[in-house]
């Protein structure tokens, strides 16, 4: 009883999504493969796309507050003219 399963350890290539046997060899010869590469070229495309998208969101959301705070400064500067006349003899 002194042999017991003990189980090699493994490695999980996240733009593959694929396990591989955690030894140099192994992982050397799956990053080395085109598909690998095709893989992580893949994944740094879309971080960089959704990077992009990311800004222009933030980009339209700045211009939108900008102009929704226009629209409420004139609306609130002419609320305050409108009901208050002698306001702007001050």
């Amino acid at each position: 009883m002194s042999e017991y399963w003990v189980s090699n350890a493994r490695h999980h290539c996240k733009y593959c999504k694929v396990w591989i046997a955690d030894n140099k060899i192994q992982r050397r010869q799956h990053e080395e493969g085109l598909k690998h590469k095709d893989n992580v070229e893949r994944f740094i495309s879309n971080m960089k796309e959704e990077n992009q998208k990311k800004k222009q969101e933030e980009l339209r959301k700045k211009e939108e507050l900008f102009r929704i705070n226009q629209a409420a400064e004139r609306a609130h500067f002419h609320d305050l003219y409108k009901h208050h006349p002698d306001a702007n003899e001050s």
